[in-house]
């Protein structure tokens, strides 16, 4: 009896990164155009990290960026790899091989989600597209002013996936 039978490979990374301090963060951010970055430590064999905007100077729906309305930004940059590095080093460019899944939410410290999860599919990165994100990813509101645990708590949970897209395996015959 032959049977047929298909397989594919996925690779993931997964970042879980506590966010101590919010209090700070998000009251030092009211009124501003847009605030500065913060950045996680790289991960994923140092391919890749976080970056996560308290205020993204984007406006909130009812149009203002009132103190505490408006939205938080979240991104996924690609760091370039020693051989990344020596490719755009003598062409002047660099493509990370293959398309990637990014997954990116924001829990409180009990793991309860403060907001939806956002997904991007088939995404590629090069010297021309090295990150990836949301502006808009959740209202300041609803994972910080309006969550009394996460005010309580002065923290929260930033969880980012990347993964590769799926690689198709070739059954071998034993």
């Amino acid at each position: 009896m032959d049977i047929k039978s298909t397989f594919s490979e996925h690779n993931s990374t997964t970042l879980e990164w506590t966010v101590k301090g919010l209090k700070h963060v998000f009251e030092s951010t009211m009124g501003e155009a847009k605030s500065r970055s913060m950045f996680s430590e790289h991960f994923g064999h140092d391919r890749w990290r976080a970056q996560f905007m308290a205020n993204s100077g984007e406006a909130s729906d009812q149009g203002s960026t009132s103190s505490d309305g408006g939205w938080i930004g979240l991104f996924i940059n690609c760091t370039r790899t020693p051989a990344e590095e020596k490719e755009k080093a003598s062409s002047g460019n660099w493509v990370r091989d293959g398309k990637y899944h990014l997954t990116c939410e924001i829990q409180g410290l009990d793991k309860a989600a403060l907001c939806v999860p956002k997904t991007e599919y088939n995404h590629s990165f090069s010297d021309k597209s090295s990150s990836w994100g949301w502006y808009k990813f959740a209202s300041r509101n609803s994972v910080y002013f309006h969550s009394s645990d996460t005010v309580k708590q002065d923290a929260f949970v930033i969880t980012c996936t990347v993964t590769a897209a799926p690689v198709t395996l070739h059954p071998t015959r034993s």
